[in-house]
Parts: C-alpha cells; structure tokens; sequence
C-alpha cells in the first residue's frame, strides 16, 4: 500500500464520524461519553495493534521464511555436492565448481531478516556455524591429500603436475581452511550468551553480516590468486596442471562471486537497497507492516501493557523554557510528571532538539494559550524529556505508538532542523497509522518570513536517507520500517512532503505556491492510488479505523 495507504487512508479518515477521532473537541462531549474516551481509545488502539502484529507475522511467514530455507537449501546442496564429488575423485577442481553456489546460499538467508525476527536470527547464527565448519572440514580433507601429495616423490617427467603447483595448491587449501575456520569460530561465539549485548538479535544480525562479508572477501582473495596461479600454469604448458584452463575459468568466477556477495555483506545500504526493492515488487509493503517492525514483532498484549503501564503526561504550565531547552531533564522533574490513561491526554509535542528553545518555547506557549481560551483549562502533554524515564530508554522506542495514540493531538513545533531529525518524521506517520487524521495534526512554525522560503526549499529536498538520528542503532530501525512500510524511499519522502503541505498553516505555503504546486507531485500520487488499487485484491489489509 505505502505511499497510496498512508495519504488515502488519512484523508479518508477525516470524513468518518469517529467518536475517538474528534473526542479531542471535549467540549462537545456529555458526561458518559468522556467517562467512555479510555476505555474507547485502548480498544481502537489494540486493534491497530493487533492488525500491525499480524501483518508483520504474516511478511515472516510468506516473505523471510521461504527465503531463509531457500538459501540454507542452497548452503546444504552445495555441501553435499562438493562432498560427493571429493568422496568419488578427492579433486581441487570438481570440488571448487561444487561450491560456487555457496556464497549466494549464505547470504541470501539473511537478505529479507530484521533484528525482529529475533528466532530467525538465532537460527541463521547457528545455521552459518555449521555450514563454515563444514567448509573447514572439506578443506582439511583436501589439505591432508595434498600433503600426501608433496611427500610422494616429484619427478616432473611421471607427475601430472609440476611440484611448485603442489605446493602452492597445498598453501592456497591451507588459507581457505584459515579463513573458514575463522568464520566458523566468529559464528560459534554468537551461540555463547555472555552478556546482554551478546543476546541482542541487532547485534546477532550485525555481526553475521560483518564476519560473513570479511570470510567472502578473504575467499575472493584466495581465488583470485589461484586464478592467476591457474592462467600462468596453463600458459606455461607442459608439466603443469592438466586441467589448469577450466581451474582458472572456475576461480575467476569464485573469485568475482566472492567479492561482489562479500562487498554486499559489508555495506549496509546496499543490503538496505535490495531489501528495499524486494519489499516492493511484493504484497507486503503496508503501513501496518512498518508498524510491526517498529513494534519489534511483539505480541499487541504485551506493547499495550507496557506503554500503558509508562504512559505519562505534563500540565503545560509546569513546562518552562528551561525544560525545553534540556534534553535530559532530572529525575526530579520526571517524578513530577503523572500517570495517564491512554486517551486523556491532549496533545502529543513533536519537536526537533536542534531548534531554537526560545522559538519552541513561544510556539508552544501561543498554542497553550488558545487551549485555554477553548477548553478553560490547561493542556494535559506529553513530551519526551520529562516523560521518558531516563533509567528505561530501550523500553521507551516500542511504547512510542501507542503513546502516540494516547494522545488527542499532535502538535508540531517545526523549524529549521524538523525535517533533519528522522524521529520527527517518523512521528508523523506513525501518529496516522495509529488511527490520528489530519485534522488532529497542528503545525506550529518557528521561523520568520525568509526562514519559511528556505523551509519549502529543504522539504523539496527532503530525503529519508539523509535524516539523522543520535543513536544509529534507531536510525537504522527506522528505515527499515520506513522501508516496510512504503518499499522504497522515494515514496516515503513523497509521502512526507504531501502530508506536511496538507497540514502546514496558511501563513507558510502563501510563501511561494508555485514551488507548492510542484512538491504535492500530483503524478506520483496518481501514479501509487492507480498502483493500490491494483495491488488491493492481494495485499495484506491495512490495520482497521
């Protein structure tokens, strides 16, 4: 669905007589149907829950599954052939042609997995470990034959092969025994839990990717060095190695497979890229799987019961500009924060920490007043340096949604930096995603009348990819969901620019609507509808409300 579902569902939203989606006009509300808000909005927030968990283990089981057993087939045949083959003729040749597709067997499990799929991941450690030690074993058996070999007599008029090339044959085996040894041991060590950080499914996943890459790289190297051994030994002629054309023809593939499969495995965004593009030639790519793997795949129950149990909120009036100019607040000033049912609060602060406090913090007060002149009273809001328990940051990133939902509104202080910061961005779709609409998002420029130019100009150039996070373990969760969700960031970044242009004030797109009218991208917009509404019959349903 990507881009198509999260601006269509959105709009759509806006025209549904939702007692949640407007119960933030409290006014209008008697005195049953705001003693009912809680309980309503647990209730719509653990269907969004519910519907993001299942989408997302439904893209395990039809997507990551099938791929993670097609490679470890491919790992396992081309083991038993090689094993064949060395068990009928003990040849270097017939056995390197039998692992060529070794390589492509062991990354391609690992192409579609996300720190999420926490037992895929412990699995994917433990199936790397055997297949390396295995290659070891391969290796030694070819080693011990080419010891036999060099201390049989040498004479060059009998062998059929010279012996320098034994020799060398012997020490190219030895290496890739070394290397594959090395892999096996690094693989092993992931199966020992020692520490925390040790049981984590990121730092599994990294890991494998790493060692993977580095015993990929080492093999091109051995390979390229035996394809250029085998083409000085086929020039050479007589003597040498009989076969020595079809064993260089056979390394320099190894050599090519092996180095482009391991540059692969140690570049990030290229493994990101095809990830990327894979999710988007299926029927996965929904908000509610991107959800899912922002929820990390745990069970609707469990998230809920958490976020509920650390949802917390602040009178606007206890937040004073030194509080929003503090990114880590005392835990004096947490403790005065109060416990909050989910749906009593009203208004979820969206912000960027490199903005100006001073401009935020007169944002914020204008909006705090006009609550006041509304409603009577002052604002009850969440916001993260003084709601976050600084002692439970971790637990703190998969509560975000339905801390998100538990809010009536979500006002966005927005100023030079919001769209440099990929948590605020992030905010926003999630917000929708949990059931908020358009409506309940207000947009509350920092900047003077030359500043806003230049905002239209960096949301033109908005790129997802560019965005930064403090920590880039988030960073990297937050493209991975983004990239669940819409199957590519050129989607994602239209998608941003389309939904602030739909929210932003008055006073911020007069500043140059023809430079509007090109960033909506009516083309593209048209162009994913058209492609949803092919794709509707067979992609997973979108989360309900």
């Amino acid at each position: 669905m990507g881009l198509a579902g999260f601006l269509k569902a959105a709009r759509t939203r806006l025209a549904r007589t939702d007692p949640i989606s407007s119960s933030w006009r409290t006014a209008s509300m008697g005195p049953a149907e705001h003693a009912q808000r809680p309980e309503m909005h647990q209730a719509r927030i653990r269907g969004h829950l519910d519907a993001a968990h299942g989408t997302a283990q439904q893209f395990t089981r039809t997507v990551v599954f099938p791929m993670f057993l097609l490679g470890a087939g491919l790992q396992a045949a081309s083991l038993a052939v090689a094993a064949a083959m060395y068990a009928v003729g003990g040849q270097l040749l017939f056995v390197s042609v039998a692992l060529l597709l070794l390589p492509l067997g062991a990354v391609w499990p690992l192409v579609m997995l996300r720190p999420s799929d926490e037992g895929l991941v412990r699995v994917a450690a433990r199936v790397c470990a055997l297949c390396w030690a295995c290659v070891l074993a391969l290796m030694l058996a070819l080693v011990s034959e080419g010891v036999r070999e060099v201390r049989a007599p040498c004479d060059a008029a009998s062998a059929t092969r010279a012996c320098w090339w034994v020799r060398a044959s012997l020490v190219f085996t030895s290496i890739e025994a070394g290397v594959a040894l090395l892999g096996a041991l690094r693989f092993a060590s992931l199966l020992v839990r020692r520490a925390p950080r040790a049981q984590s499914a990121r730092h599994t996943l990294d890991v494998i990717w790493l060692t993977l890459g580095r015993v990929l790289v080492a093999r091109c190297a051995v390979s390229g060095t035996r394809f250029v051994a085998d083409a000085a030994s086929s020039l050479m002629g007589a003597g040498l190695d009989e076969n020595a054309s079809a064993s260089a023809g056979v390394h320099l593939i190894a050599a090519f497979e092996n180095g482009a499969l391991g540059v692969f495995a140690l570049l990030p965004e290229s493994r990101a890229g095809l990830q990327a593009w894979l999710v988007s030639r299926g029927e996965a790519v929904t908000t509610a799987a991107g959800l899912g793997a922002l929820l990390g795949n745990r069970p609707a129950y469990q998230v809920q019961a958490l976020a509920a149990e650390r949802f917390r909120c602040i009178s606007a009036e206890k937040i004073t500009q030194q509080v929003i100019a503090s990114r880590v607040i005392g835990r004096a000033v947490y403790l005065a924060t109060e416990r909050a049912q989910l749906g009593s609060v009203d208004a979820f602060i969206s912000h960027s920490w490199l903005d100006a406090p001073t401009g935020k913090w007169e944002a914020l007060s204008r909006w705090r007043a006009d609550f006041r002149a509304t409603h009577g009273r002052e604002p009850r809001v969440w916001l993260d340096s003084v709601c976050i328990d600084q002692l439970a940051v971790e637990d703190a990133l998969p509560c975000l949604p339905v801390h998100l939902a538990g809010c009536d509104a979500l006002v966005v202080l927005i100023g030079d930096s919001y769209l440099q910061r990929l948590w605020c961005v992030v905010e926003l779709f999630v917000f929708l995603e949990m059931g908020g609409t358009i409506d309940q998002i207000t947009v509350l420029p920092l900047c003077s009348f030359e500043a806003r130019v230049q905002w239209l100009g960096q949301l033109s150039r908005f790129d997802a990819r560019q965005a930064t996070c403090t920590f880039a373990r988030d960073k990297e969760l937050l493209l991975a969901t983004i990239r669940a969700s819409f199957g590519g960031f050129d989607r994602f970044n239209a998608a941003v620019r389309n939904l602030l242009l739909d929210v932003a004030p008055v006073e911020l797109l007069q500043v140059n609507p023809s430079e509007v009218a090109v960033l909506r991208q009516p083309e593209l917009v048209r162009h994913a509808m058209q492609g949803a509404a092919g794709e509707g019959a067979g992609a997973a349903p979108a989360s309900p409300g």
